[in-house]
């Protein structure tokens, strides 16, 4: 019964997870300026998916924002982001804890 019960959760959890990525991604973003990863976790910010200093994830490694924009690590992404999403705040304390008290952004990239 245990295990019927650990693979329900799991399901759920990875549908409430494909789900908070879908519905947040931002569209027809364009490549035009050298601040183009920061612009998108910017206008994540102003419409309240995450809030300042965010966890950001990127291609699976965890990284706090203001570090990634102090090292200026953002901007060699700028031509090989492939998605950027954010997890909906409960889903990113579930995976990642107090760490994502301010939200998660998720950033994938053809350089993985």
């Amino acid at each position: 019964m245990k295990n019927k019960i650990d693979r329900w959760f799991i399901l759920v959890l990875i549908v409430v997870l494909f789900y908070s990525c879908l519905n947040k991604k931002e569209p027809n973003a364009t490549i035009d300026n050298e601040q183009f990863v920061e612009n998108i976790v910017q206008k994540f910010i102003e419409n309240g998916n995450v809030k300042s200093n965010p966890l950001v994830i990127l291609d699976g490694v965890p990284y706090n924002y203001d570090i990634l924009i102090k090292e200026k690590k953002l901007e060699q992404y700028k031509d090989s982001v492939i998605t950027i999403s954010s997890l909906d705040f409960e889903v990113g304390k579930i995976l990642y804890g107090d760490r994502a008290k301010n939200g998660v952004i998720i950033i994938s990239s053809k350089d993985k």
